[in-house]
């Protein structure tokens, strides 16, 4: 089961995203992105670049930014 996230949400880019329209948000790989909502489709998310621009990511070219290590703590 997938967990939805939460606007403010930090992600780190797992993949370079080239985006297919003018809505979606190129980034590359190892890029911090802000989650600014959840879109209808649950695949896609509405987050900011550090640069400023805005636009849909797909979730699964993003994870969570901490959670890696956060599983990894005895």
């Amino acid at each position: 089961i997938s967990l939805q996230w939460d606007p403010k949400t930090e992600v780190v880019a797992m993949y370079n995203f080239h985006g297919n329209s003018n809505d979606d948000l190129q980034f590359r790989k190892g890029e911090i992105l802000t989650i600014i909502k959840a879109t209808r489709d649950p695949m896609w998310y509405f987050a900011k670049h550090p640069s400023g621009k805005e636009g849909m990511i797909p979730k699964n070219y993003a994870k969570q930014r901490g959670s890696v290590q956060l599983n990894a703590m005895p």
